[in-house]
């Protein structure tokens, strides 16, 4: 259901917090209807196998992660 992911060390400036958000890339087959489902399921994977301080506690699903001429993930077109 995902096909790429990322985790990266976001900031609320307004309240200047640092938090992980994990982007997640859906496959193609995958439904919107469905990214709920998806985001619980990996949640509660990673609750089972992370330290708390790891988890993400954002979990937004792309259609596609921006990419850079590269071919690497655009860290810096990844929305806040």
């Amino acid at each position: 259901d995902i096909t790429a992911c990322v985790v990266i060390k976001q900031v609320d400036e307004a309240i200047n917090d640092e938090y992980l958000a994990a982007y997640l890339q859906a496959a193609p087959h995958v439904s919107s209807t469905e990214y709920g489902k998806i985001q619980t399921r990996i949640l509660t994977h990673c609750q089972r196998k992370l330290p708390t301080f790891m988890i993400p506690t954002a979990w937004p699903i792309m259609e596609k992660l921006p990419l850079n001429s590269s071919d690497k993930i655009d860290r810096k077109q990844l929305p806040r």
